[in-house]
């Protein structure tokens, strides 16, 4: 499936492991735009090694614009973690990031907000002469 545009893993029982399996797989879909794994319990782990660059240093979701997960298992740290990843360009394209949860951290949303912020500030500038 080299042209898969949209990924939908809802509700599916993936863990922080099969997210860690499921990763070389995601990495390989150059043309995954939308990837949802709501529902499912993953942790920062998970999100870390889904994250993580495959060799050669690439991005490992490089054109991920839209990224949906469950944070039930987030703990304030966890947000500013994710929020570090993505500064570092870990999601190049990135646009929305839809963490849904029961009871987000207020201080843990906005690191989340400002990151993709910064992220597409970035991009914009890079794109202007």
């Amino acid at each position: 499936m080299p042209h898969l545009r949209t990924l939908r893993i809802e509700a599916s029982g993936i863990s922080d492991d099969g997210v860690a399996a499921l990763a070389p797989a995601l990495h390989s879909l150059r043309e995954l735009t939308i990837l949802d794994l709501r529902k499912n319990m993953i942790s920062f782990k998970g999100v870390s090694a889904l994250l993580a660059p495959p060799p050669p240093r690439i991005a490992a979701l490089a054109n991920v614009t839209t990224l949906q997960l469950h944070t039930y298992l987030f703990g304030l740290n966890d947000y500013f973690a994710f929020a570090e990843l993505v500064r570092q360009g870990r999601l190049p394209n990135i646009v929305d990031i839809h963490l849904f949860g029961i009871s987000q951290p207020l201080e843990g949303s906005h690191a989340m907000r400002d990151a993709v912020r910064r992220v597409v500030a970035d991009r914009w500038r890079a794109a202007c002469p």
